[in-house]
């Protein structure tokens, strides 16, 4: 076994002092009480891979299911930078396991993980995926029951796309005398599914003299403002890398700093779900409520545990889907208990997934983008 990718990240490892404050943030620990699922535990794992113990199957499942949300940066006094230790982990027990992957649920998953990483391959199953339901077969397939005969990858996979009829990104135009121009990253899970999330933050950008790197969704900002440090040892990239990541801005991040007191009007009982890699990964709490603050009309009820993952977290329910649906079932209990007729966020992972599960529960509360909200409220 090669623990290269670890060995690299030894330091960050070495700096956890076993103080335990990372177990109450972790959702993982919450839900099962382990140590092992807990950051705390993982870098115990971590380290004995390091030194030349054996990865075992449960070793492997407890690093898995971490939800690399990163809640545990937050809370930890030693600042242990828990987000790359678990990237490298994974690296080392991908490169462990991957010729022994196989059988029908090993294709199902890499196939389903490929689609996701590819925006082509995204943009042709959201195609179909739109033809199945427009065509009456997701109806159909529901009411005879033959839903249950499909492997449980593709049911998660059908349960979280969103109802056929959102429209595309449509881009509005620009203001005649800019003051300023910005790049809107498309991304790709947005641009299939929430095309029209794309079209409200540029309306709203248009309407503040911005001609449209703004992102809205925080797993890619996250992602694209790290690029500096992913770089950092690549001679030929490390100074533009660094160059770029300073430029990545969210949107709730840059209208904050550019809007004005008022942003419209808007009737609405809210609530709001902050998104693992806005909260945690980029520090963006306040940005998102001080903007909704600004809308009058609409009234803001704080859920109970607003910054505790939802279980989506990238393709996290669709490779564990036992804890996935424990920590949305949580989310969706505290979105119910705030008596709100909408909830907010601002990332599409966490969209989908408290969508699908809301409609799981037969609720009808709408599930809205922040920039979303501003543009009903400012149209």
């Amino acid at each position: 076994m090669t623990v290269a990718a670890l060995r690299e990240v030894e330091p960050g490892l070495r700096q956890c002092i076993h103080c335990g404050m990372c177990l109450e943030a972790c959702p993982t620990y919450q839900i099962t009480r382990l140590e092992t699922e807990s950051p705390r535990g993982r870098i115990h794992l971590m380290l004995n891979m390091l030194e030349g113990g054996p990865t075992s199957d449960t070793t492997r499942l407890h690093l898995d299911r971490c939800l690399a949300c990163r809640a545990c940066e937050v809370v930890c006094p030693s600042g242990v930078p828990y987000g790359h230790l678990i990237e490298a982990a994974r690296t080392v027990i991908a490169d462990e396991t991957r010729p022994r992957r196989g059988g029908l649920a090993g294709r199902l998953r890499r196939l389903a993980l490929g689609v996701l990483a590819d925006p082509s391959s995204l943009a042709r199953a959201a195609l179909v995926l739109g033809l199945y339901q427009r065509l009456g077969v997701r109806s159909l397939l529901h009411a005879t029951g033959a839903m249950r005969l499909l492997p449980r990858g593709l049911r998660r996979l059908e349960a979280l796309y969103p109802p056929f009829g959102r429209p595309r990104y449509r881009a509005p135009a620009p203001p005649p005398t800019p003051r300023a121009r910005v790049a809107l990253l498309l991304g790709c899970v947005m641009r299939v599914a929430y095309g029209d999330v794309h079209t409200a933050a540029a309306r709203i950008l248009a309407r503040q003299g911005i001609a449209v790197i703004v992102v809205d969704a925080a797993g890619c900002g996250a992602q694209l403002k790290g690029y500096g440090s992913l770089l950092g040892d690549d001679e030929a990239w490390r100074e533009r890398a660094a160059t770029f990541a300073a430029k990545v801005r969210d949107v709730n991040e840059y209208l904050a700093e550019i809007s004005g007191e008022r942003l419209g009007r808007l009737d609405l009982r809210a609530t709001y779900q902050d998104p693992c890699h806005l909260a945690h990964a980029q520090g963006i709490r306040k940005q998102p409520r001080d903007l909704l603050s600004r809308v009058r009309g609409l009234e803001l009820l704080e859920m109970a545990d607003a910054d505790v993952c939802c279980g989506s977290a990238g393709s996290y329910n669709i490779t564990q889907p036992d804890y996935a649906d424990r920590l949305l079932s949580r989310k969706v209990d505290s979105i119910l208990a705030t008596g709100a007729n909408a909830v907010i966020s601002a990332n599409p992972g966490c969209m989908l997934q408290i969508e699908a599960g809301l409609r799981a529960r037969g609720s009808r509360i709408e599930v809205l983008h922040v920039v979303e909200v501003l543009d009903r409220a400012i149209s």
